[in-house]
């Protein structure tokens, strides 16, 4: 039996996570739809940036707070011929078709884009407006689910923490509780080490910001744009000057008189040491790639033993030599 007269909120996305951003663009859309609020998503083959299957992202769905039966998969969500969203059958089959509308939670980006390309698309009014229903037309709700109080935290930016090497576990812990507001030790476990095995390839693929899938149009630059802001978080998360290297070398442990030296030395010196710090993390992602690229193609590569490897070295601890030498003080006469 169908049901009439009612709205139907659809939040479509990959959420490869899901984080505490998706669960409050959920709410949002709550306002709109109440007990009729879904969340679909895909169930494609794991990839490199993309490795959470459908039941990994039901389950942090689950443990965020959404019901499990508002939690639906589907084949696919935007029919790229149409430039519409494939209708969810697995959840309107169940309503009425001339008396249900459908809003849609989408990023500002893919909402323009839809609203550009098709006119069956209408942005909502006010909580409690008058809708027509989805046979004629379906409705979109803008949000922002790449924020996290307030900051913003991506979940390519979350695969980036949680796979890094750069961390330990106990700040990959803290980083999680972060994102997602609680601490589950399976899910955590899951997570890095998903993560983490993913960073060790050397494919390059731009995978999809947020939750959302990419659509025709969307910014190209929009993880360069991201990039300074997700730094800072998490530089701020471990006490770290904001866009600084968290490089250990770097900061208030440095043993430079500061002083002693002219403000000018001072802070050519500290230009130059944020250089020389980036440098030393180009030559330690060298070193890095060099060793995976050896390991993979061992039986091709017999030189990296007896040369880079000893290139590669020399280069970071020369670089190291640079960035902890103390700067004598420039004496002056009066």
């Amino acid at each position: 039996m169908n049901t009439v007269g009612k709205i139907v909120g659809v939040y479509p996305g990959n959420f490869q996570p899901p984080h505490r951003g998706h669960l409050s663009a959920y709410k949002r859309l709550q306002q709109y739809s109440r007990e009729n609020t879904f969340v679909i998503t895909t169930d494609y083959d794991p990839t490199i940036n993309a490795p959470l299957h459908f039941g990994d992202k039901e389950q942090i769905l689950t443990r965020l707070g959404i019901p499990s039966n508002r939690i639906e998969k589907v084949e696919k969500l935007i029919d790229p011929n149409t430039h519409r969203f494939v209708q969810p059958e697995e959840i309107l089959q169940d309503f009425d078709e001339k008396s249900t509308t459908i809003i849609y939670a989408l990023q500002q980006p893919i909402a323009k884009n839809l609203l550009r390309y098709s006119d069956y698309y209408k942005n909502v009014t006010e909580v409690g407006g008058k809708y027509e229903p989805y046979k004629k037309h379906s409705y979109i709700l803008i949000i922002d689910d790449s924020k996290i109080d307030g900051k913003i935290v991506t979940s390519d930016k979350i695969r980036e923490a949680l796979g890094s090497h750069k961390w330990t576990k106990e700040q990959k812990e803290e980083f999680f509780k972060y994102f997602f507001g609680w601490f589950d030790l399976g899910l955590f476990e899951l997570l890095k080490n998903k993560y983490t095995n993913a960073q060790q390839s050397d494919i390059q693929v731009i995978p999809p910001e947020g939750g959302q899938e990419v659509f025709p149009g969307a910014p190209e630059n929009i993880r360069e744009i991201l990039s300074k802001e997700i730094v800072d978080i998490l530089n701020e998360l471990m006490g770290l000057p904001p866009s600084i290297a968290t490089d250990p070398s770097y900061g208030a442990n440095n043993s430079i008189a500061t002083n002693d030296i002219p403000l000018n030395q001072q802070t050519a010196d500290k230009e130059n040491k944020i250089d020389l710090v980036k440098q030393k993390k180009q030559a330690e992602d060298d070193k890095k790639r060099n060793l995976t690229q050896y390991k993979r193609d061992k039986d091709s590569v017999h030189n990296y033993d007896k040369y880079l490897k000893k290139q590669d070295q020399e280069k970071v601890d020369a670089l190291n030599k640079q960035i902890t030498q103390v700067t004598k003080p420039t004496s002056t006469l009066t």
